[in-house]
């Protein structure tokens, strides 16, 4: 096998490798924001429903001690 060929395979593998483990850094950094993401729609969700919650039960503490 001629030098040149050899010389473009092994670069060849040497960029696979490179971007084989660059991409999988990059899936996990990806994941990892999805999981924080995901956190904070879920705190949200909680504090609205919270809010939802204490508004609505005011409104029947009102109506029920007025009437």
């Amino acid at each position: 096998m001629p030098t040149w060929l050899t010389t473009i395979f092994s670069v060849v593998i040497v960029l696979a490798i490179f971007l084989y483990f660059g991409l999988s850094i990059y899936q996990k950094i990806k994941q990892i924001r999805g999981k924080k993401k995901e956190k904070k729609k879920l705190k949200e969700r909680r504090v609205i429903n919270n809010v939802r919650y204490v508004f609505n039960n005011s409104v029947y503490f009102f109506n029920s001690t007025y009437t």
